[in-house]
């Protein structure tokens, strides 16, 4: 069942811990605004380093033979 909460806003807003148990967002939360409204999601747990080592995993194989090695002769049309 969801939880109406309202509070009079003076300096600031204060979110109990039950509300936020209750939202189920864990530990660590991100604070949005966008629009108008203010969006509270759990915090990202991943790692830049481990987002980008996942990049490209899906990739389709392509039909350069060695682009990162010759990505000049493939981009520029040049032997370096």
């Amino acid at each position: 069942m969801s939880t109406v909460f309202k509070q009079r806003i003076s300096k600031r807003i204060v979110l109990g811990k039950s509300i936020l148990d209750e939202a189920q967002l864990g530990q660590r939360i991100e604070i949005f605004v966008q629009n108008g409204s203010i969006i509270i999601l759990p915090a990202a747990r991943r790692r830049g380093w481990e987002v980008l080592g996942e990049l490209g995993k899906d990739a389709k194989k392509g039909a350069l033979k060695n682009p990162s090695e010759r990505h000049n002769d493939y981009l520029y049309g040049k032997r370096r």
